[in-house]
This record gives structure tokens, sequence and C-alpha cells, in this order.
């Protein structure tokens, strides 16, 4: 595997996204009443999401389909390392947080739809 395979992910998120996750975060919990084990579940995924994005020089707020399919290619190759589930997971986690960004006004547009 040469280096150009190697996904390449920041060491943690931009303190921006870290922010937008927190916001999406805490309205789900005041709007739905996630459990705590589902936000935890969330902000991992979408965290991990935005890692990858950082050294691309894209927010997770910013994201664009492309993107988001990007990144699934990235973890499809990862071979083993992410079951169905979790990729079903992250999905729901990326519909949610873009609807949350549409319905805020902070988008017009849903690159996960």
């Amino acid at each position: 595997m040469s280096n150009d395979d190697i996904p390449q992910f920041a060491e943690k998120p931009a303190v921006e996204d870290e922010a937008a996750i927190a916001r999406f975060l805490d309205r789900l919990w005041l709007e739905r009443g996630l459990s705590r084990n589902t936000q935890d579940s969330y902000r991992s995924d979408l965290s991990l999401f935005a890692r990858w994005l950082t050294p691309r020089g894209v927010e997770l707020a910013r994201a664009q389909e492309a993107d988001i399919h990007g990144y699934f290619a990235t973890r499809s190759r990862a071979a083993g390392s992410f079951t169905a589930r979790s990729q079903a997971r992250l999905l729901s986690a990326l519909r949610q947080f873009f609807r949350h960004l549409v319905l805020d006004g902070q988008r017009k547009d849903d690159p996960s739809a």
C-alpha cells in the first residue's frame, strides 16, 4: 500500500466543526431526547468525517455531495474496518446533521439527500 492509498485524517476536527457538531447534538437532545449512546455515536461519526475533511480544506458544514461520496469510498477501501451497520449509522448522522443546517438556514442544500 502506497502513501497515496492511506487516507489522511487530521488529529482532531477543526474548532468550527466541533462547535457545529455540539450545536447539532444539543438540538437533537432537546427535540428528540436521543440516548447518550446515540449522541456519542453521532459525535464520533461526524468527528471522524470532519477529521477526514480538514486536510482537504473543507469545513464539515460546507461539505458537498462529492465529499460525502469520497469519504464513503475511503471507508469502503479500509477493508473490514466498517460494518454495514456503522455505514448506515453514519449516513443517518449525516442526513440529520445537514437537515439541521438547512432548517437553521445555514445551508440552502442538503448534500446528503
